[in-house]
C-alpha cells in the first residue's frame, strides 16, 4: 500500500507508469502488483518547489548509466522515463533538450578531472565514442550557449560563472557587456584571453568574445581610438585582431611591451598557426603593421628579430583613459611646475651672459616665439629650440631657466636623471623615450609650450662609448641615441644644465641652438648680489666681500642662510665681522694649507 500525503494521484500515477510499475488505484489509495518478473524499484516524487537544476542534475546523473549481468556500464535509455520530471525542469530552465540535460549533468559530474574529453564523456555516458558521435549536434549546441567549453583536442568543461548560474538555479546565459568604460572592457578582455590560455574555451570563441566586447561598447575611448587608428573589429583582418587584442591585453595586465611569438602558443590553435603568423609578420603583411599602430622592438636603433609591441602613438592613443604611454611602476610620471609656482626673483649676470639671457627671455616670450616658429618652419627648418647652459656651480643656471619660465609664462617640465637611469638594462631606454612622448603630447595639448628642463645633463649627455662591450655602456649609448633623434624632432623647448662641459657628447653640443656660459660673477654683478642677499649691508660693505670673497651667486646665498637661522635661533641681527666668519667657514682647507672654494 502507497500512502503519499500531498500529492495527487495523477503525479503519483504518472511517477508509477513511467518506471513501469503495475498498480491498482482505489479511493486514491494504490496497491501494488507484486510480480516477480518486474521488481520493484525505488519511486521519487518531488513536490515542483523542491526541485533545484543541480538536485536534478544530480538524479540525473545517477540514473544514466546501468550495469549489465557482465558488470559493464551501459547507457540506460529508461533515464529519460526515470527522471522525466527532473530532466524537464532542468530543460525548461537552461533552455535544452532532454539530451542536452544528460550531457550537461554528465559533463558537470566530471568538471574536475584534467583534460576531460569526448572519450571520457563516452565512458561516462556508458556508450562507445562511435554513439556519441550522433549526439555532436546537441554538444555544440551547449558550446554555443557557453554552457560548455570545447577546446582543442575535443576537450570538454564548463566555466566557473555556468556553474554558479545554475548553483543558483539560474539559467546561465552568455553576458552581452554593454556600456562599460575602458578599464572595464580591458578587464573582461584580459578574463576571455585568461580563459584561452587555460585551454577552457575555443580560439574561435576567444575571438568572438572580444569582437562583440568591442561592438557592444562603441562608447568605450579605447574602441574609438582603436577606430581612430584604422582598426574594426567587424572589418580588420581575422589575424590584425588577434595580433591586436593580445598585445593591448599584455601591455595592460603583463606589463609586456616587448611580445615575442612565443607569448601567443596558448592563444592560436597550434605551433603552425604560430608559424603562419610570424611568416605574414616578417613579410608586413599585417594591416597594422602597415598603418604603423604594431612596430618591431629596437635595441640600440636596431630592429630586433621576432620582437614587437604597439607604438607609442598608438598606446597614447588607446590608453588614455588608463594612462596612455607609461612604465607600470610610474616612474616616468612627469611632474609639470606651473609659472605661477615660481617666486620672482632678481638675478645678477655678468655683461656678456645677462645679454645674453635677455635675447632668449624675449625669443621665448609667446608672441616672438610662435612668429619664429612660424618662419622656421616655411623655411623649412626645425622649429625646436635646445639651449644649453654652462659654468661653475651655483652661477645661476637653474634660476635662470626658473625665471625665464616665470617671465614667459611657460610651464616647467623637470626630468629627473637619477630615476631615468635605472638599473635594469632594457627599461631605461623605455624611461627615456616615455618622457619624450609625454612631453610631446602635453605640448601639442598646451597653447604654450612648456620648457624640458634637464638639470646636470652630463649625466646622460656624456660622450658615447665606442665599441661598447658591458650592458651598461650599451644601455647608456642607447638613451644617448634616443635623445640624439628626439632633438632632431624636437617641437617644444629643451634647456639643459651642465658643470662639466668637457664630459659633452660633440654630437650633443652641435644640436644645442643657443649655448650660454655663466662665469662666476664679476665684482660688480658680486656687489648687487651680497646687497640682494644681505640688505643690512652697505654698499661698501658688499663690496668688500665681493672683492675679498671669489664665491658664486651660490655661495653667497648658502651664507645669506646661515645669518638668518642665527637670528632666528639666537634672536640677534649677527654683526658684519660675524658674516666674515661665516666666509670663512665657507672655504676649506686643501693640501699644503691650500684653500679652495666649494660651490653650492
Amino acid at each position: 500500500m502507497l500512502v503519499s500525503e500531498g500529492y495527487s494521484s495523477a503525479d503519483i500515477a504518472d511517477k508509477l507508469d513511467s518506471v513501469g510499475i503495475e498498480y491498482t488505484l482505489e479511493d486514491d489509495k494504490f496497491t501494488l502488483v507484486d510480480n516477480e518478473e518486474k521488481p520493484m524499484k525505488k519511486v521519487a516524487v518531488f513536490h515542483e518547489e523542491e526541485l533545484s537544476i543541480l538536485s536534478c542534475m544530480s538524479d540525473i546523473v545517477e540514473n544514466t548509466t546501468v550495469r549489465n549481468d557482465f558488470h559493464d556500464t551501459k547507457f540506460n535509455k529508461k533515464v529519460y522515463t526515470t527522471c522525466k520530471n527532473q530532466i524537464q525542469y532542468v530543460c525548461d530552465m537552461v533552455g535544452i533538450s532532454p539530451e542536452q540535460a544528460v550531457i550537461l549533468s554528465t559533463i558537470l559530474e566530471n568538471r574536475g578531472r584534467c583534460n576531460f574529453d569526448k572519450h571520457d564523456l563516452a565512458g561516462a555516458l556508458g556508450m562507445s565514442y562511435i554513439k556519441l558521435l550522433s549526439f555532436e549536434a546537441p554538444i555544440k549546441g551547449l558550446a554555443e550557449k557557453r554552457l560548455i567549453n570545447l577546446v582543442k583536442n575535443d576537450v570538454l568543461s564548463i566555466s566557473k560563472k555556468a556553474v554558479d548560474a545554475l548553483a543558483s538555479n539560474k539559467p546561465y546565459t552568455i553576458p552581452e557587456s554593454k556600456g562599460l568604460t575602458t578599464p572595464e572592457l580591458l578587464k573582461e578582455m584580459d578574463e576571455i584571453i585568461t580563459d584561452r590560455e587555460n585551454g577552457q574555451i575555443e580560439f574561435d570563441t576567444m575571438v568572438d568574445d572580444i569582437d562583440a566586447l568591442f561592438e557592444n561598447n562603441t562608447d568605450a575611448g579605447l574602441v574609438q581610438a582603436a577606430k581612430s587608428l584604422g582598426f574594426d573589429c567587424k572589418h580588420s583582418n581575422f589575424r590584425d585582431r588577434v595580433l591586436f587584442y593580445v598585445l593591448v591585453r599584455r601591455y595592460i595586465y603583463n606589463d609586456d611591451d616587448n611580445v615575442t611569438w612565443d607569448d601567443f602558443d596558448d592563444v592560436l590553435e597550434d605551433m603552425s598557426d604560430v608559424g603562419c603568423y610570424r611568416s605574414d609578420f616578417n613579410m608586413e603583411r599585417f594591416e597594422l603593421q602597415k598603418s604603423k599602430v604594431v612596430e618591431p622592438c629596437t635595441d640600440d636603433g636596431m630592429a630586433v628579430p621576432d620582437q614587437f609591441h604597439l607604438s607609442d602613438d598608438a598606446k597614447a592613443k588607446l590608453f588614455a583613459e588608463v594612462g596612455g604611454v607609461r612604465n607600470r611602476n610610474r616612474r616616468t610620471a612627469l611632474k609639470v611646475m606651473s609659472p605661477d609656482d615660481i617666486t620672482a626673483r632678481e638675478l645678477f649676470y655678468n655683461d656678456a651672459e645677462g645679454d645674453q639671457i635677455a635675447r632668449l627671455t624675449h625669443l621665448l616670450s609667446q608672441e616672438s616665439y610662435r612668429a619664429t616658429c612660424e618662419r622656421l618652419r616655411k623655411s623649412g627648418m626645425r622649429t625646436g629650440f635646445s639651449c644649453l647652459f654652462y659654468g661653475s656651480p651655483g652661477t645661476g643656471k637653474t634660476e635662470s631657466i626658473y625665471q625665464i619660465a616665470k617671465a614667459t609664462g611657460r610651464k616647467i617640465v623637470p626630468v629627473n636623471v637619477s630615476e631615468i637611469k635605472s638599473c635594469w638594462v632594457g627599461e631605461s631606454e623605455k624611461l627615456i623615450k616615455g618622457v619624450f612622448d609625454k612631453y610631446r603630447a602635453l605640448v601639442e595639448e598646451s597653447e604654450v609650450a612648456p620648457i624640458l628642463l634637464f638639470n646636470e645633463a652630463d649625466a646622460i649627455f656624456g660622450i658615447r662609448q665606442e665599441g661598447a662591450e658591458r650592458a651598461v655602456d650599451k644601455m647608456e649609448n642607447s638613451i644617448q641615441n634616443i635623445i640624439l633623434q628626439e632633438m632632431e624632432n624636437l617641437n617644444g623647448i629643451l634647456i639643459a644644465t651642465t658643470n662639466l662641459t668637457q664630459n659633452l657628447d660633440k654630437a650633443f653640443e652641435r644640436r644645442f641652438l643657443y649655448k650660454i656660459k655663466f662665469n662666476k660673477p664679476e665684482i660688480g654683478p658680486k656687489t648687487k648680489i651680497w646687497m640682494y642677499m644681505i640688505p643690512e649691508l652697505s654698499e661698501q660693505q658688499a663690496r668688500e666681500l665681493a672683492e675679498g670673497y671669489s664665491f658664486s651667486g651660490g655661495q653667497i646665498e648658502n651664507i645669506s642662510r646661515k645669518k638668518v637661522i642665527k637670528t632666528i635661533l639666537d634672536g640677534t641681527e649677527p654683526d658684519f665681522a660675524e658674516i666674515k666668519g661665516y666666509c670663512g667657514e665657507e672655504l676649506i682647507e686643501g693640501k699644503g694649507g691650500e684653500s679652495r672654494k666649494i660651490g653650492f
